[in-house]
Parts: structure tokens; C-alpha cells; sequence
């Protein structure tokens, strides 16, 4: 028997990282369909959007490849507490797009030090 949840989340995934230290730093939610959508939310910034279509590729990579290059630098002069940390991560997660192209996005972020747990 198919229960409301499994319908709504039939075509969506979601994760959570983690840094080193265990300590989240930022999600992802990836949303299925004729193009799939990814959310990369880093923690201290706007989620970023990525999208593709069509096929013959592994377009859940490419929409976290794309939604991770529009991931805004943080203003260099930021001083807040967060902003190195901040700084840290974003460059793993830059680090590890070029790898992505091989089909599994998670090992790619882990191999760069964040872990990736599925929440949905």
C-alpha cells in the first residue's frame, strides 16, 4: 500500500554533510523528473540551484556540479566566525566538482573531506 510520504518523496533525495569534525555544514536535495533539480544549500549562504536535461549522462552529478559552481565566495574581509570554516568547505566541494563526471558525486565529496548522509 502506497502511504502520502511515498508519493510525495517517490522522486526526491536529500543529504546532509558534514565536515571533518562532524559538524553539518551544508544539504542536498536532488528532485527527479524529465530534468533533475539539485539544491546545494552550504551553510551561511543562499542555496544554490543546478539543473539537467536530456540523457546519456549521469545528471544527478551534473546539476550538483552546476549548483555547486554557482555557490557564492564569501567577501574576503569576513571576519564573522563562520568564514573560514565556510571558506574551507566550499573549496572542497569546488575541489571535488571536476571528479563528478564520473558518475558518483558522494564519493567525490567524501574523497574531499565532507561526509554525505542520505535523510531521504
Amino acid at each position: 500500500m502506497t502511504t502520502p510520504y511515498d508519493t510525495a518523496f517517490a522522486n526526491v533525495s536529500a543529504f546532509v554533510l558534514l565536515d571533518r569534525a562532524g559538524v553539518k555544514v551544508g544539504t542536498i536535495a536532488i528532485k527527479r523528473g524529465n530534468a533533475v533539480t539539485a539544491y546545494v544549500h552550504l551553510l551561511g549562504t543562499p542555496c544554490a540551484r543546478g539543473r539537467a536535461c536530456g540523457g546519456g549522462y549521469d545528471r544527478e552529478s551534473a546539476a550538483i556540479q552546476t549548483a555547486i559552481d554557482r555557490i557564492a565566495a564569501t567577501d574576503p574581509s569576513d571576519t564573522s566566525p563562520w568564514a573560514d570554516d565556510y571558506r574551507a568547505n566550499r573549496l572542497a566541494m569546488r575541489a571535488a566538482v571536476p571528479a563528478m563526471d564520473a558518475g558518483d558525486w558522494r564519493r567525490e565529496l567524501e574523497r574531499h573531506g565532507l561526509t554525505v548522509l542520505q535523510a531521504v
